[in-house]
């Protein structure tokens, strides 16, 4: 990511949600989004989310607070705990298309949440 997309990013988050809290740790950006919402039978349905902007990196990243369980009630492949900022995280694989140039900051929060409705 290059620091004119990452100040974007920072700028759609801010916009589109209130509340968002800005970190610097090392040479990296930390968004903390407090309570975003799940897919649509996800336990829990609501859990804090931090987005991470890394200019060393290709794309964001997103990891959650609580480890949700899919709408089938079973704990989703590849989630690990991680600690970001000096709290604890959880970190999980997803392919979110990403295009510093075409996408928005909300379609990479949401298409990254959305992993949560796989049933695996």
């Amino acid at each position: 990511m290059t620091s004119a997309s990452i100040d974007q990013f920072i700028s759609e988050v801010q916009v589109a949600r209130s509340g968002v809290v800005s970190t610097r740790e090392g040479g990296r950006t930390l968004l903390k989004l407090g309570p975003v919402n799940l897919p649509e039978g996800c336990i829990p349905n609501t859990t804090e989310a931090l987005v991470i902007l890394d200019p060393t990196q290709a794309q964001p990243r997103l990891v959650v607070k609580d480890k949700p369980k899919t709408p089938r009630g079973i704990d989703p492949r590849n989630v690990n705990p991680e600690t970001v900022g000096g709290e604890g995280w959880y970190g999980f694989s997803y392919r979110v298309p990403w295009d510093e140039t075409r996408h928005t900051a909300e379609q990479f929060i949401e298409s990254a949440l959305a992993r949560f409705a796989k049933n695996e």
